[in-house]
């Protein structure tokens, strides 16, 4: 929502450029601090979109000093993706390769949020930005961030914008640019400041239903290659009995299949049939072709072998809608056996060999998913057919090809009945060498905050874009989990085999249990010998990696209903990393609760985001006959960045990693470095007091009498 806005309004905020020069201590901006006006507007500034339902005035409400706040304040009548903004335009000149600190005091009222961002633009209209929030609050906040600006000549000028999300008004007030670090500035404390006796409250109302828990949600990615990466025992030719075991015991229901990018070369034709009639085919430009001993009937197998059913990708990028109709015809030859199939995965990629043979606009894959989407519901109506959505949680759009989600609801909302989102990947710190392994981890467990925003918005992309699909089309997250980067030369490569990882991972799950639009999800992935996998090795034996227990937690406790519970919490801010932008105000401690499918048992998680301390939590829980005692699970480990000891692969090259500062483990991960011991909790009237260690997820399960 917010660069849309930006986008429309770039053309003005170019010719309200600020006059101020380039020195090191001078404030950038003019009217900083709202004080000057004209006609009721900050002089100064460029008010983007003023409509009936927004308005841009200056008030006293929200000042941290002087006369005057700028406030925000927008009560849409009507679905809206377009919201209200007032913004300033910086020369280039002087800023190239330097490095602003942008700060501000920051408020906001009722359901909005005050953003406040720095944006440096490039002639092909790329960015280079950061991004930061504050939610509702009674007293101004100070928020506070750097914006490095590469020495690149393309850069053309750098906007300030205040924008507002949400309905509500948003203040701002007394902000500033400059060249070097003001007097008084200090780090945001990230994840791992703080100390102890830290306190916090978690309110459960256990009457309030909040959704009914889609099955889908707990979902993995199952890749063809290599025998499905251990999926598939390929001496004896059936599920490995391993591999089926961990999947079950973590409660996998939903597999999505033949893989991410694999998928868009994926020939299916020649994986079935006999295992010796079956071709070499190429896997992806760039990787070994080799024979598809784990394919659609072998895939199909596996799902039954764990009690599950699959979700098929088939190939829109190099592949044929006959092709993709054909295959539901062999898959569902005996009865409805795939409901779920995804029309290609992430066609709006580009760059590099892989996606520069199948990448394609936004017009062009809508008229694909409308010409597959009726071949294959002609050869089996019963089935429900998803497209795939372009949604960054940065932009709250798509980074390469403008308006993708838009254009695809528009021209083929009829007929889909999902859309498949890729907006739940953090930290995406690629090859950085000299951040702090504290500061790249409190990147990754505020960017939740974000995922939310993303995904509400595509909800609403739908009611404007697809108003008679509104309701019926669903989300469904195909590819999530923590993410660092996907090389060997990136020091933080192996960091999502982590306890922190772990944490972001129960974060994320409450995301999408309390999206109501949200009914699939798929981790991604079950299994590989490289970094991603789920499930990995240890000395030759497949071993669960922190995230594992947690998916299982939520998946063996969250299976009825999710119901009302509200968190007050101390906060942590944390810088703008990778794909994350900065955020304030994060809470450490999270909490989602549900109830059993008989209603009988309340489950509360709770986890705790704070890197090197325990937090004591007080669990009020009301409208529920609670037994005298609750059931305590704590996957914990000896620091942030312990894990269970997986390795990559023998051979396979990467860089030394990086540790926690202080109190590290990585270097030392064994099965005993990640435990969950168990214990009980006394409740009475409703009250359970609990302590969660640092970096680490608690479930408290309690009985009715």
């Amino acid at each position: 929502m917010l660069f849309h806005s930006i986008r429309k309004s770039i053309f003005a905020f170019i010719f309200l450029f600020s006059s101020a020069a380039a020195t090191a201590q001078t404030n950038l901006l003019n009217n900083p601090g709202f004080e000057q006006s004209s006609a009721g507007r900050p002089s100064g500034w460029s008010i983007d979109n003023p409509t009936a339902m927004g308005t841009a005035n200056l008030t006293p409400a929200g000042k941290k000093s002087g006369n005057y706040a700028l406030a925000l304040t927008w009560a849409p009548t009507r679905p809206a993706l377009v919201q209200l903004g007032a913004g300033q335009s910086l020369s280039s000149g002087g800023l190239l390769g330097r490095t602003l600190y942008v700060s501000g005091w920051l408020s906001a009222s009722s359901q909005a949020t005050a953003v406040l961002s720095a944006l440096a633009y490039r002639r092909d209209g790329r960015t280079y930005f950061i991004q930061m929030r504050q939610g509702a609050t009674q007293a101004p906040v100070q928020v506070k961030d750097k914006l490095a600006i590469p020495n690149d000549p393309e850069v053309l000028f750098v906007v300030v914008l205040c924008q507002i999300e949400g309905t509500g008004t948003a203040y701002f007030d007394d902000l500033s640019v400059t060249l070097t670090q003001p007097s008084g500035w200090t780090e945001p404390p990230g994840g791992g400041g703080g100390g102890g006796g830290l306190n916090a409250q978690v309110t459960v109302n256990a009457s309030q239903t909040m959704r009914t828990v889609p099955t889908g949600l707990y979902g993995q990615n199952l890749e063809w290659v290599w025998g499905g990466h251990g999926a598939w025992d390929l001496v004896n030719n059936r599920p490995s009995p391993t591999m089926t075991a961990l999947t079950q015991d973590m409660g996998s229901r939903l597999l999505r299949f033949p893989g991410g990018l694999l998928a868009d070369y994926y020939d299916w034709r020649k994986a079935v049939g006999p295992l010796s009639s079956r071709p070499v085919m190429d896997t992806m430009p760039g990787s070994d072709p080799q024979v598809a001993f784990f394919g659609t009937d072998e895939a199909l197998q596996f799902a039954s072998a764990v009690g599950g059913e699959l979700l098929i990708t088939v190939n829109a990028g190099t592949g044929t809608a006959q092709m993709a109709a054909d295959w539901v015809r062999h898959a569902n030859r005996n009865g409805l056996t795939v409901r779920y199939w995804e029309i290609g995965n992430e066609l709006y990629g580009v760059g590099g060999p892989m996606f520069d043979p199948i990448t394609m606009t936004p017009q062009r894959y809508a008229q694909k998913v409308v010409e597959f989407s009726r071949a294959m519901k002609a050869a089996d109506p019963r089935i429900k057919v998803g497209a795939i959505a372009c949604e960054s949680f940065l932009t709250m759009g798509c980074l390469t090809y403008p308006a993708w989600s838009e254009t695809v609801l528009s021209m083929a909302g009829n007929d889909i009945d999902f859309l498949a989102v890729h907006n739940a990947y953090a930290p995406g710190v690629g090859n950085d060498t000299t951040s702090r392994t504290s500061d790249v981890y409190a990147a990754m467990l505020a960017a939740p905050q974000a995922i939310r925003r993303s995904l509400a918005a595509l909800e609403q992309k739908v009611a404007v874009y697809a108003p008679a699909r509104a309701g019926q089309i669903k989300i469904a997250v195909t590819e999530w989990g923590p993410y660092f980067s996907s090389t060997g030369a990136s020091r933080f490569v192996e960091h999502n085999k982590t306890m922190a990882s772990a944490v972001y991972a129960a974060s994320v799950l409450k995301v999408f249990l309390e999206s109501p639009g949200t009914e699939m999800a798929n981790a991604f992935k079950l299994v590989d010998g490289v970094f991603t996998g789920w499930i990995g090795k240890r000395n030759g034996a497949y071993t669960p990696k922190a995230p594992y227990y947690v998916l299982r937690m939520f998946a063996k406790n969250f299976t009825g209903s999710i119901v009302s519970s509200a968190t007050v919490s101390p906060t942590f801010n944390a810088l703008s990393m990778g794909n994350v932008p900065a955020a304030a105000g994060v809470p450490y401690v999270e909490a989602i609760a549900g109830k059993s499918v008989d209603g009988r048992t309340l489950s509360i998680a709770l986890w705790n985001k704070h890197l090197t301390s325990a937090i004591s939590v007080e669990c009020l829980v009301s409208n529920f006959n609670a037994a005298a005692s609750a059931s305590t699970w704590t996957l914990t480990g000896t620091a942030a960045d312990s894990h269970t000891g997986t390795q990559p692969l023998p051979g396979l090259y990467t860089v030394p990693q990086a540790s926690m500062e202080g109190n590290s483990a990585f270097h030392s991960g064994t099965t005993s470095t990640v435990t969950m011991p168990t214990g009980t909790a006394a409740v009475s009237a409703g009250k359970v007091n609990v302590t969660i260690p640092a970096a680490s997820v608690m479930l408290l399960t309690i009985p009715s009498r």
